[in-house]
């Protein structure tokens, strides 16, 4: 296995862990406050977790996607990860 493909794998492997931990967080959140309560903060959660996402994806796409193209044209076409 190659080395892009196991860190893909290992990344993969904790991204559905953190999906686990946050549907815990939900269910706990969701027993412990009442609507009204739980509906503001989940709305002052939410707006920096979104900022903070779509800071980071678009960072990580401008920073990714050029060294990718570079690393497959150097390879050549066809050349498997």
């Amino acid at each position: 296995m190659s080395h892009i493909s196991r860190s893909t794998l290992i990344i993969a492997f904790f991204f559905g862990v953190d999906k686990v931990f946050a549907l815990l967080r939900q269910i706990l959140m969701g027993r412990s406050y009442e609507t009204f309560e739980l509906d503001v903060f989940l709305a002052a959660n939410n707006i920096p977790d979104l900022l903070s996402v779509l800071i980071s994806g678009g960072a990580l796409g401008v920073a990714l996607i050029p060294v990718l193209s570079e690393y497959m044209e150097r390879q050549g076409p066809g050349s498997a990860w």
